[in-house]
């Protein structure tokens, strides 16, 4: 018989964890006080219970709970973490209490070892019929549990298995009540909705006839309560023009969830039902509306953005109304008159206002109208062909300037239409064309830099020598080295850097000037200049 109720308070746990993974708390409370009332020494029970009252906020019940691990197991981490982390520890119990709660287990232990023994070696009427009203209780058969034990109790006062029978009948009864005392908790604070499971779950638990009449009370209340609350929403909405129905609806669908059979809800519902059309009715008018105005805008441009806003916006209404099929004749009728205005421009020579156009449109705009994807491809071709041809034309004239300017010397001109070659797109044999005649630039002016430079009479040094004079001649040096004819930069050479050793002594670069003799005198050990330039050196 020990086993027996053993496998029952565990069974009972067992449904208190599955319930509290669920977080159906409530049913987890009664399934675990079941459990505590078959086995009070249950340690995973009472910290199971201790956990979720500390998760519904009822830390004090939580460290009794706690409190009760420990004084029949002191050894349990779990308790001790729990109860530090509630930030509530309590001081251990008295040894004496500690004494007691041992004495009453072992008492406990030793009553039901003597009554399963007892069973064993005697089994009579008063087992049998215990172990129906257990088989209720197992069935959640409470009403009936309650009968054979209340039938144990009066038939066999004298039986060592009534404190079992009395301990079982206290359970369901105490059970009962605490759900029966939560139900009127929670209809003082208006909380129909748990009212309504706990409701549900004493039916489910088939208890007395007692307990079954105050549930229906109950439930006929609320469902009095609800229909007033519904039927005032729908009246209330039934005088106004529009409004927020979602409050009317939450409160029919829970209304239809609990009381499905009511002989009111299909009145509700269809009561509903048309205001939510009245509502779909009033609110087509003002988008219809909408789209009346967005018909009368003169802008295609405007019209077609504010129909692609309506469009995503209202969806639904926007296809039944065409809205769709109007956003791509409107978009058809803009990119045919953008052509149209790209074919005129290019009629009058326009390149740059067309170029404009083209890259404004699309092409990804252009697929769905495959005639109008065409034309623009044609328009595409002829701007490239007309922008290409004035391109040449430009860049002809551009060359030929710089040929011009070549003819004529006149080397700033040159120097600026250079400058300019960035702004052209050349051709292959453009740039040819081009470097031969940057090359005969630079020919050119090498030349008149090496007349200038040596005009100058060597004997007399740096003595008529300027600064500017100087300064030209040591940053134009590379340049006469590098892009003179090489016979005459063959032949000219140590007069060039003769008068880049006298230009460094001007500048007051002596290290300079040395080093342009000593090149003079490695490379020409011979000139005439040498002597000249080693006076200005040695000086």
């Amino acid at each position: 018989m020990l086993r027996l109720i053993m496998n029952k308070a565990k069974h009972h746990y067992n449904l208190a964890v599955e319930h509290a993974e669920r977080n159906r708390f409530y049913q987890a409370i009664s399934e675990l006080q079941n459990s505590l009332d078959l086995n009070k020494n249950n340690i995973n029970a009472r910290l199971l219970l201790g956990t979720i009252y500390a998760r519904q906020k009822r830390y004090d019940q939580a460290i009794q709970e706690w409190q009760a691990v420990l004084e029949n197991n002191p050894t349990s981490q779990k308790a001790f973490h729990y109860i530090e982390k509630g930030k509530k520890v309590q001081s251990a119990l008295p040894v004496l209490k500690w004494i007691q709660i041992l004495l009453a287990a072992l008492l406990g232990c030793i009553l039901v070892i003597f009554i399963l023994v007892f069973l064993a070696l005697r089994p009579d009427p008063a087992q049998e019929l215990l172990k129906k009203a257990i088989s209720d209780y197992d069935h959640n058969l409470y009403g009936s549990a309650l009968e054979k034990m209340d039938s144990f109790t009066n038939q066999f006062t004298s039986s060592p298995l009534r404190p079992v029978a009395l301990l079982l009948a206290d359970s369901i009864r105490r059970n009962i009540e605490e759900n029966r005392r939560r139900i009127l908790s929670h209809m003082d604070a208006g909380e129909y909705t748990t009212v309504l499971d706990i409701c549900k779950l004493l039916e489910d638990q088939n208890p007395d006839p007692g307990t079954m009449q105050f549930v229906n009370h109950i439930k006929d209340n609320i469902r009095s309560s609800m229909k007033k609350t519904i039927e005032q929403s729908i009246r209330d909405q039934e005088k106004e023009e529009t409004g927020d129905l979602s409050l009317i609806q939450e409160n029919l669908k829970r209304f239809g969830q609990y009381f499905p059979r009511d002989e009111n809800l299909g009145t509700y519902q269809s009561q509903l039902s048309a205001l939510l059309r009245r509502d779909a009715q009033k609110e087509q008018r003002i988008l219809q509306k909408e789209l009346d105005n967005i018909s009368v805008i003169e802008d295609p441009a405007q019209a077609l953005a504010a129909l692609i806003t309506f469009n995503r916006e209202y969806p639904a209404f926007a296809q039944e109304s065409s809205v769709p099929r109007k956003i791509k004749e409107l978009k058809q009728t803009i990119l045919y008159t953008r052509l149209i205005q790209i074919q005129e421009q290019l009629q009058k020579d326009n390149l740059d206002a067309a170029g404009a156009n083209l890259a404004q449109l699309k092409t990804r705009d252009l697929d769905e109208f495959p005639l109008l994807a065409q034309e623009y491809q044609n328009l595409s071709s002829l701007y490239s062909k007309r922008k290409n041809d004035e391109n040449r034309s430009k860049t002809e004239e551009y060359l030929a300037a710089l040929e011009k300017a070549l003819e004529e010397e006149n080397l700033g001109e040159i120097q600026s239409l250079l400058s300019q070659k960035a702004s052209f797109s050349l051709t292959a044999d453009e740039e040819r064309r081009f470097d031969n005649i940057n090359r005969l630039s630079r020919i050119r002016t090498a030349l008149l830099l090496y007349h200038q430079i040596t005009s100058r009479d060597p004997l007399q040094g740096m003595d008529s020598l300027t600064e500017q004079e100087a300064r030209e001649t040591v940053s134009s040096l590379p340049m006469l080295l590098s892009d003179l004819p090489p016979e005459l930069s063959l032949k000219a050479r140590d007069k060039l850097l003769f008068h880049a050793c006298a230009s460094y002594m001007k500048l007051g670069e002596a290290d300079k000037a040395r080093k342009m003799f000593q090149s003079l005198l490695k490379e020409y050990p011979y000139s005439p200049y040498l002597p000249l330039a080693a006076k200005m050196v040695s000086d």
